[in-house]
């Protein structure tokens, strides 16, 4: 259900992995109504500032413990010919999932086809929808 503390939960695991290894490194694609609370609650309930893929000041060669994509920031776009992110399960081990019933196809394809190189893998809804 909706408002039942999924975000919070997802990052008490989160800090659960990271106490076990501080190295450990988080993806979550989030869609854009999710994305401020996926902001917010990182830094005021799980204790760590994100950094967002596609911000002025994301640096890739120097991630957090937990970095924010948006769907379209990892799908190929038509228009520029390539992805803004290239997702690597090298370099990290947990992808979070959020709402994934509500992104576009061709993102959902994408994590699909990325999520088997991850050691872990955590797929978060309120609203599922069968088909």
């Amino acid at each position: 259900e909706v408002g039942l503390g999924k975000t919070v939960q997802a990052l008490m695991i989160v800090n659960a992995l990271r106490f076990q290894d501080p190295t450990h490194r988080t993806l979550v694609v989030v869609p854009d109504n999710l994305l401020s609370q996926w902001q917010d609650e990182c830094w005021t309930k799980g204790h760590v500032m994100p950094a967002l893929v596609g911000a002025s000041d994301f640096d890739s060669a120097n991630l957090p413990s937990v970095t924010l994509v948006r769907p379209r920031d990892m799908t190929i776009r038509d228009d520029e010919g390539g992805r803004i992110f290239q997702v690597d399960s090298q370099v990290f081990d947990l992808l979070i999932v959020d709402e994934p019933q509500t992104m576009p196809r061709d993102a959902v394809q994408t994590i699909s086809q990325i999520a088997g190189g991850f050691r872990q893998v955590l797929v978060l809804s309120a609203t599922p929808r069968l088909g």
